[in-house]
């Protein structure tokens, strides 16, 4: 092929670039155009123009000189023929050069019309996860949405399959995965109804390197021909060619992944892909994790509704007329009426003219937004007067509209009585000003403390500050027995007496106050744990909604003796003082309820994670040691499968508290679920961690554990892991710490391996 024909044209165009004849014979071409046309240059000299040209384009080069003189400049899209008569897309600009010569340059459109394809596939994609998030975020059924939502996507991404998997543990020890939706191409088989992909084992079957990738936060793509052989094979088995999985995290936990399946032919998965559909996986995070807050929510609500209706208190909800919309049960008997028949009622039925004054001027308030304490007496159809201290609460709809108020209402009418009776006995007696003052500053301590140790406490000397007394005690009553709460004044080795209330004497002194002083009777004196006669004693019942639950009983020693005045003050201190106690009971055990686990009585799951970030972090900043241990009991399932669970749970019990005696006081052990337990080691080192878990395992093994009638010999599986990595989190540690305590378990179990 003759090159030397205008050199400056072929040397100068940036593009590929021919020199041709009038008639289409070929004279000369770049390196460009052979490359772009696969030709080598003698293969291309040999051939016509119009062969490399369809039909309906050879009229362009057939123009005369003037004709192209006049559109030198223009550029036409047609299609060039390749060596394999492959259409390429170019840009053909066609200059007139000397003689019969046609200058002509070819830009190629692919890479163009490839973008240009890729933005209308992001473009789409995009869109399909903007609709997938109003779809799920705003639909009265969400649930139904989730295949919709994958079809759009599919179609968006042009795709043969889209599916989520959701993973789930099985006995605390297994993680699988099962496939919950699923969205197909036309033609392409879907795998929903597949039943090898429900509970399916990440590492029974060798998927460990695509499972420990997606925790990492990784996406798994690429050609199928091209994974690992487990991989490849499962993958195969269901016609992928390509594919492309995305994880999906619920509170920073692998909940699951949503997977792209290309079974018509092998693709590459360019970044904007990736990180397109990464949103989408990120949209069903946040919903997956919306949903189970609500889950969550609504066991809270239900929880509280449980204590609203159970904490002794009245509860109501009114509109903005005053009319009850919801009351619970305690509300209906402060308002004196059958239970149900209060709610569509008015407050005014209730209530005198003025007291109704009192409540408007009141929703006046509520109305701008203020909270707000007052006092109401209601008229109870029996005619009976009730004294009511209200704690409002305005309601307002999602538009900020004023729609009602929450009422908190407590019935005391007998602490008035109680507060007059006070107030008679300072104007009658100004002497009693010193015991009235210290009454208040008693019952004032009382309600403020919510830890149980300390209410009682608070309630032994709050009582000494109104009544002085040489000893004191505070029983509580759990079933038909007391148990002693509290004692001031009792030496070491001789704590009050036991008390049933199945006593005769005991019942008797639980219906009011009574004292008797110089005791001289011996059996009497032998009740109450005294030796010297001459004594004086006092018994003050406890009682919280008209039923005991405790008393107190203080002693003077001889001479020193009970006054009769000294009961009003005694009557009037055991109200609060019953209230103290009952909400430090109801404290106590909602602390308990939300920190510990229920069957063992260590830390639930939550508390351990809690409490491991918590240590974590300060073995960072003080650069101390710190280990952990993941414990998994060996063959427990074959006990529970034998045995059934409640023998398992009893065992589990047994095996908590064994363990629990075998660590130190500063090590923490809890129970996530199933038979497995984490152990946190403070200030300890991986050598020092795995001496602690040979003594666990020692513990465990050193006699059998006995059940009806049955001998249980329980060993167990530990892992071991320490904190190496100035940076390492929680989560890495238990990591390791599982993946040792799952090779201890594979090498035969009753060992411990460090991670």
């Amino acid at each position: 092929m003759n090159t030397s024909n205008h050199p400056d044209f072929l040397q100068q165009s940036p593009q590929a670039a021919l020199i041709v004849r009038t008639d289409g014979e070929i004279v000369s071409a770049n390196l460009l155009a052979l490359h772009l046309l696969r030709y080598t240059a003698d293969q291309l000299s040999a051939l016509p123009l119009w062969h490399l040209i369809p039909p309906e384009y050879h009229s362009l080069f057939q123009q005369t000189d003037r004709e192209l003189a006049a559109h030198s400049g223009t550029e036409y899209e047609l299609f060039a023929l390749d060596r394999e008569q492959q259409r390429i897309p170019v840009a053909v600009r066609i200059s007139p050069l000397q003689d019969d010569l046609l200058g002509v340059e070819l830009r190629d459109l692919r890479p163009v019309k490839e973008a240009r394809g890729a933005h209308r596939r992001q473009t789409a994609v995009l869109r399909a996860v903007a609709n997938a998030s109003y779809q799920l975020f705003r639909s009265a059924q969400p649930e139904e949405e989730i295949p919709l939502v994958l079809a759009q996507l599919g179609n968006a991404a042009d795709v043969s399959r889209v599916y989520i998997f959701e993973n789930h543990w099985e006995n605390g020890q297994r993680l699988l995965t099962s496939q919950r939706y699923e969205w197909c191409a036309a033609g392409i088989q879907p795998q929903i109804d597949d039943p090898t992909l429900q509970n399916f084992d990440y590492l029974a079957v060798g998927f460990d390197h695509f499972l420990a990738t997606l925790q990492r936060g990784e996406v798994v793509s690429g050609r199928v021909r091209d994974f690992p052989p487990a991989e490849q094979t499962e993958f195969s088995r269901q016609g992928i060619l390509s594919i492309l999985i995305i994880p999906i995290f619920v509170q920073q936990q692998l909940w699951g992944f949503i997977g792209f399946d290309e079974c018509r032919s092998e693709r590459t998965w360019q970044p904007y892909e990736v990180d397109t559909l990464r949103t989408a996986a990120n949209l069903f995070g946040a919903f997956f994790e919306r949903r189970k807050a609500e889950t969550a929510l609504r066991a809270s609500e239900e929880l509280y509704r449980m204590l609203v209706e159970n904490q002794g208190l009245g509860v109501a909800l009114v509109d903005e007329g005053e009319n009850f919309l919801y009351v619970n049960l305690e509300t209906e008997k402060l308002f004196g009426v059958e239970p149900g028949s209060l709610t569509g009622r008015n407050l005014s039925e209730f209530l005198s003219a003025d007291q109704m004054q009192v409540v408007l001027e009141q929703t006046a308030l509520r109305r701008k937004g203020f909270r707000s304490h007052y006092e109401i007496e209601i008229v109870l159809p029996n005619q009976q007067r009730r004294i009511l201290s209200v704690h409002a609460t305005p309601h307002f709809d999602e538009r900020g509209r004023f729609i009602g108020a929450f009422g908190v209402f407590t019935d005391i009418t007998d602490q008035k009585r109680m507060e007059q009776r006070i107030r008679n006995l300072l104007m009658i007696e100004q002497s009693h000003r010193r015991e009235s003052e210290a009454l208040r500053e008693a019952i004032s301590a009382l309600i403020h403390d919510l830890n149980s140790k300390q209410a009682a406490k608070q309630v032994l000397t709050g009582l000494a500050r109104i009544l002085p007394y040489d000893r004191c005690a505070l029983y509580l009553q759990q079933r038909d027995r007391f148990y002693l709460a509290g004692k001031i004044g009792y030496p070491p080795g001789a704590p009050p007496p036991s008390l049933t209330a199945v006593h005769p004497l005991v019942q008797e002194i639980q219906s009011a106050v009574r004292f008797v002083n110089h005791i001289q009777d011996e059996r009497q004196l032998e009740w109450l744990g005294e030796t010297g006669k001459g004594i004086a004693w006092m018994s003050i019942p406890l009682r919280w909604n008209n039923r005991p639950i405790g008393l107190i009983w203080a002693i003077r020693s001889a001479p020193s003796t009970f006054k009769n005045n000294e009961v009003a003050l005694a009557e009037t201190f055991a109200g609060p003082a019953a209230l103290s106690i009952q909400n430090s009971r109801l404290y106590s055990q909602t602390q308990r309820l939300a920190t510990l686990d229920p069957l063992t009585g260590l830390l639930n799951r939550r508390s351990i994670f809690e409490a491991g970030e918590r240590e974590l972090l300060r073995a960072h900043r003080y650069a101390e040691p710190f280990s952990l241990l993941v414990i998994d009991l060996d063959h427990f399932k074959e006990i529970n499968d034998t045995y059934g669970h409640l023998i398992g749970d009893d065992l589990i019990k047994k095996v908590a508290r064994r363990m629990k005696h075998a660590l130190r006081s500063s090590d923490l052990i809890g129970r996530p679920g199933g038979d497995e337990f984490i152990v946190l080691l403070i200030k300890t080192t991986p050598a020092e961690a795995v001496m602690v878990a040979g003594r666990l395992l020692n513990a465990l093994r050193e006699r059998p554990f006995r059940l009806e009638g049955n001998t249980h010999h329980i060993t167990a599986s530990i892992g071991a892991a320490g904190l190496d990595d100035p940076s390492a989190s929680l989560q890495s540690l238990i990591q390791r710490a599982d993946a040792a305590m799952y090779t201890a378990k594979q090498n035969g179990g009753n060992q411990v391996q460090v991670g």
